[in-house]
């Protein structure tokens, strides 16, 4: 018989948009090839995703909410010294039905520190368990307060302090850990001190992008992708269009700025105004406009983890151009796989030489489409993934993992 496992997440792992979605969604996908596992989650989408949700999950056990419950308790957490994001996630009902359950399985994953709190409150239980972070959030907050003005930084202060603390606190209640990138386990091993063994399993791409013909011809186009409604995509998108795209158009007159990316709010559809600025929205193959543009940028100026859009860019074999913050966590070489621009000028000369030189782009995109087939397509991540979890359920309870990669 297969052994269980129960996966927990604040998200609806579906439709595939955003990285937390993509993950669990992958996650289930690769588990379920050696385990029976099960999904329990909130939605507050208002939308049955179970006929697409059961193809990769064997039970699925949902909690829905009206999203006026979300902010109510997110208020109330204000009060408390846990993670105002915590606190919003948090839910009785969930909560009573997983007292009930925790002890069926043989391993429990708790997907994002968001769902740690019913761990924490749960009565003292033996089963296995394993969280994926996904990604520092105290790192992010601590690294987006530059950009974040007036409320919000004050708001990002608060939440980092108690990120950290939480972070700490619950690793305790763990036997392992996930995250996504090694600039992240690496935070919390020197600023947290984080003695919970962590291992590093990175996001990955389907192998249907690796089918693409990466021949195609090209159209003036400098195409960027992403949610449209995160703050971070939308600081990304109006520092590019504003600070650099204008110079490359007087350059290039007909180069056009595409925007790819589902929910675009009023801040990213008024970019429209700028010359060459498209707002294009949900588009049902992003991929086929990524193929036929010339560049992928990600100016990303505050986020953690690995940028799925660049992982995706690269397996079409589109040079991407991009910030520190964006490339830093993959793990690729600087010039050769992608190329690092920080400020505006640089950024500018970057691409230029870029539009001028198809050579040049072609090589790129054709050492980061390797880069990403050696590492990053979700056969290899869940080959090491249920090598981990294989380790996780072998060996004792109260053994420590080795802490590795």
């Amino acid at each position: 018989m297969k052994k269980k496992i129960l996966v927990l997440s604040s998200r609806v792992p579906y439709p595939l948009i955003g990285g937390d979605r993509i993950r669990i969604y992958n996650f289930g996908k690769i588990l379920r090839q050696e385990y029976a596992v099960d999904l329990a989650f909130t939605n507050d989408l208002g939308k049955d995703y179970s006929s697409e949700l059961s193809k990769v999950f064997d039970n699925l056990f949902e909690f829905p909410f009206n999203s006026k419950l979300l902010v109510l308790n997110s208020l109330r957490g204000i009060f408390s010294r846990k993670p105002i994001q915590v606190m919003g996630n948090y839910f009785n009902s969930m909560q009573k039905w997983f007292n009930r359950i925790k002890d069926k399985y043989d391993l429990i994953i708790c997907n994002h520190i968001r769902m740690a709190e019913y761990l924490l409150r749960a009565d003292a239980f033996q089963t296995t368990k394993l969280i994926d972070y996904h990604d520092a959030l105290s790192l992010h907050y601590r690294d987006s307060a530059p950009c974040i003005k007036g409320f919000w930084r004050l708001f990002y202060a608060v939440e980092r302090k108690r990120l950290e603390n939480y972070e700490y606190t619950v690793a305790g209640r763990f036997k392992l850990g996930l995250i996504t990138s090694k600039i992240d386990k690496e935070y919390f091993r020197q600023q947290l001190g984080l003695s919970l063994p962590l291992f590093v399993v990175p996001m990955g791409v389907e192998n249907d992008l690796l089918s693409y013909n990466v021949e195609q011809e090209e159209h003036d186009w400098i195409t960027f992708l992403g949610k449209m409604s995160t703050h971070a995509n939308e600081l990304a998108v109006e520092f590019f269009a504003e600070k650099v795209f204008p110079s490359l158009r007087r350059s290039y007159p007909n180069l056009e700025f595409m925007i790819i990316g589902n929910k675009p709010t009023l801040r990213v559809r008024r970019l429209e105004r700028i010359a060459g600025v498209r707002v294009l929205g949900f588009v049902a193959d992003p991929y086929s406009l990524i193929r036929q543009g010339k560049i992928l940028v990600s100016p990303q100026l505050i986020g953690a983890g690995i940028q799925n859009k660049v992982l995706q860019a690269m397996a079409l074999g589109k040079p991407v151009v991009g910030t520190e913050r964006a490339l830093r966590a993959i793990d690729g070489e600087n010039g050769k796989h992608f190329i690092k621009a920080n400020t505006p000028e640089k950024m500018i000369a970057t691409i230029l030489e870029l539009l001028e030189n198809k050579g040049r782009r072609v090589m790129i995109g054709r050492n980061a489409r390797e880069l990403i087939i050696q590492q990053y397509t979700w056969d290899k991540i869940g080959r090491r993934l249920l090598s981990i979890i294989e380790e996780c359920l072998n060996s004792r309870h109260d053994n420590k993992m080795q802490d590795v990669g």
